[in-house]
């Protein structure tokens, strides 16, 4: 349920933090907060702040993308 490259991130994220629970999902964690921040910059570009807000807030509050970045749900 991941691409090759996802796996291969995670691997040399352990490789430098550790073979740890922590070291394999920060990758997947700090992609997730780029991706609330893009949508940010997305909703500015396109509309305003208020707009943009609104839209990161939902972001960061979905389930189903928090419960894919925390590895509790596959893609598939």
């Amino acid at each position: 349920h991941k691409p090759p490259v996802d796996l291969w991130l995670m691997a040399d994220s352990m490789r430098v933090f550790g073979v740890n629970e922590i070291a394999m999902r920060l990758l997947s964690l700090l992609l997730s907060t780029g991706a609330v921040l893009l949508t940010f910059l997305i909703g500015v570009v396109l509309f305003n702040d208020r707009v943009a807000l609104l839209a990161t807030g939902f972001h960061a509050v979905n389930g189903f993308l928090v419960a894919l970045s925390s590895g509790r749900r596959v893609a598939d």
